[in-house]
């Protein structure tokens, strides 16, 4: 649920190769990576970790119409960051998942 939190913003730090850190705003000195980068494939996990600068941490936006974008792993651009099972409850799991273009997989990017 929305609730205007610094939990649910972030802000997108450009690193100057067109991939972005998704720095969350209730832990600035942490980033938005791939659980286990090495493993890292469809159903990796997503957390937030202390800024290491890897590969793990940095995201592209590939934009779908509508104001929505898929965000995407530099590690891996066949893979999307996705809602599990395209679900809406409090608490539903982000993870990896191969790029099927649904609703799960598509983000709206909104200004504060």
């Amino acid at each position: 649920m929305k609730n205007n939190g610094a939990a649910q913003g972030w802000t997108f730090e450009s690193q100057g190769d067109g991939s972005y850190e998704l720095i969350p705003q209730c832990a600035p000195s942490r980033r938005l990576e791939v659980a286990g980068v090495n493993d890292g494939g469809a159903g990796a996990n997503v957390d937030i970790w202390e800024d290491h600068n890897g590969s793990d941490s940095r995201w592209t936006l590939e934009p779908v119409g509508n104001g929505y974008y898929q965000i995407v792993p530099k590690h891996n651009n066949s893979l999307r960051l996705d809602v599990s099972g395209a679900g809406t409850a409090n608490g539903t799991n982000v993870a990896l998942w191969s790029n099927n273009g649904n609703a799960a997989q598509r983000w709206k990017l909104i200004s504060r």
